[in-house]
């Protein structure tokens, strides 16, 4: 199946309220408990695994993912976690909230503000640029996703 065909014309996927906020107020206490000068380190991305599963989170993590696995997430009303560049060159959590077929509503809550953004601006700074992007993604729920590739909470084991 070709993933364009699937996102019709007007489609729009928006994250549920609850699990917005919920993550929100993870990824803040995040940012405040550790520092963000190694963001884009591999020892970065595990820790906030490590950290989401202790509080409680089941995981999904892809550093290849592509904004059609974004979209579907959004569809399902979880808010999506990336990892994007910011225009001083450095790397940044941000929570994606909203998508349309054009626009793309990104929420960082240690900084207090959102944008809209275009979906091309978006994949810029989210990918990184150049020939092999690295798009970094983690979704974050309450309940089991019921996919191979997930963490479970350790309080779950």
């Amino acid at each position: 199946m070709h993933l364009k065909s699937f996102f019709k014309k007007g489609f729009k996927a928006v994250s549920s309220p609850a699990p917005r906020q919920m993550v929100e107020i993870f990824l803040e206490s995040y940012s405040h408990k550790f520092s963000s000068s190694d963001s884009a380190s591999l020892p970065h991305r595990r820790r906030l695994v490590d950290e989401a599963r202790k509080a409680g989170y089941y995981c999904y993590a892809n550093l290849g993912s592509s904004r059609y696995e974004l979209m579907h997430f959004l569809s399902l009303g979880l808010p999506v976690v990336v990892e994007v560049r910011s225009s001083d060159g450095g790397d940044k959590l941000g929570l994606v909230v909203s998508v349309d077929t054009k626009k793309i509503e990104i929420v960082f809550p240690h900084e207090n503000h959102h944008q809209n953004i275009s979906i091309e601006t978006f994949e810029k700074m989210w990918g990184g640029g150049g020939k092999s992007p690295r798009c970094y993604l983690l979704v974050l729920s309450l309940s089991d996703f019921n996919l191979g590739r997930q963490y479970f909470p350790l309080s779950s084991k």
